[in-house]
């Protein structure tokens, strides 16, 4: 089978371990739906999914499905994952010299608009949405200033950014590859001042850096020299209206949770992750058997229906 164009042109990157590989089937599914019609390049740290027989084999580690091609390569990198993400962008740029468009997702997020949206928005600049927790940080905000402060080096005068993108998506066209250069040589400051890039320190909120989110933000705010296209919290479904990505932040993941349990103990609802993960789930990858996933219908179904009910 030929495509009708070449897939390298556009690549989405993803990573994960563990069970997160339901994450990645899902979004998988989302990107068929969405039409894509690229590359996609899956590091993984432990084992292949479980679902990748229902793949059309291509290669030793490349499958395809419609017009998607699909490439899995084990990593083990020193570090967490989410630090990972600038050193496997550039080193996929690099075995891909064809690539205009590189994308990453993280694997807890699902795609709602077209693709064709996505490809024409890298190119007004490097495209990232606001977070959901801050969102807006204040150009004096001291976190900024410890950012400054570890770069260690001049920041054009009157650069302002108040922008504070959620680490769970970048897309940028392969003229703005330095963006992650640069990402990199922060990671790099952070570690060589005793930084601990391996695992999160949300629980420690007032740190400057607890994630590779915040690397990410630091970068941009001794960047000036790149553009930027910031869409807003909506842009993950953090806030209505969902039209472009869903991001399952909440835990437990949606692959994971019991829906009616969790909302008879909380009273809380299936959130949109939830849905958009259930949507997503079944087609043209099927990551539940039947029994599962009649389980996991009908739980969302119930507690969908009771929380409308007990707001009445």
């Amino acid at each position: 089978m030929q495509f009708s164009h070449n897939p390298e042109e556009e690549i989405i990157v993803l990573l994960y371990e563990k069970n997160y590989h339901y994450g990645v089937g899902a979004f998988l599914n989302s990107a068929v739906r969405s039409q894509f019609q690229g590359k996609v390049v899956i590091g993984y740290r432990d084992e292949l999914p479980p679902w990748i027989d229902q793949l059309l084999r291509v290669g030793d580690t490349t499958y395809r499905i419609g017009e998607m091609l699909i490439t899995f390569e084990q990593v083990n990198p020193p570090m967490h994952l989410g630090y990972f993400k600038p050193y496997y962008l550039t080193e996929t740029l690099q075995k891909n010299p064809i690539c205009k468009k590189i994308f990453f997702f993280d694997a807890d997020i699902t795609v709602e608009a077209p693709w064709d949206f996505f490809s024409e928005w890298v190119e007004n600049g490097i495209a990232l949405c606001l977070d959901d927790c801050f969102g807006y940080l204040n150009h004096h905000h001291p976190w900024r200033a410890s950012w400054r402060a570890l770069w260690g080096q001049n920041v054009s005068e009157g650069y302002e950014v108040s922008d504070y993108a959620n680490g769970g998506f970048i897309g940028l066209r392969r003229c703005d590859k330095g963006f992650l250069e640069r990402w990199q040589a922060f990671t790099t400051k952070f570690t060589d001042q005793g930084g601990d890039i391996h695992g999160y320190h949300q629980r420690k909120q007032w740190l400057a850096i607890k994630s590779d989110q915040d690397l990410l933000n630091a970068t941009i705010s001794v960047s000036p020299d790149y553009n930027y296209s910031i869409i807003g919290k909506e842009g993950m479904g953090f806030r209505y209206p969902a039209y472009l990505m869903i991001h399952a932040v909440v835990h437990p993941k949606p692959w994971e949770a019991n829906y009616l349990v969790t909302f008879l103990k909380n009273l809380t609802a299936p959130s949109l992750g939830d849905k958009a993960f259930m949507k997503n789930s079944q087609h043209p990858i099927r990551l539940f058997e039947k029994k599962q996933m009649f389980i996991k219908k009908s739980g969302i179904r119930i507690a969908l229906l009771a929380s409308k009910l007990i707001k009445k």
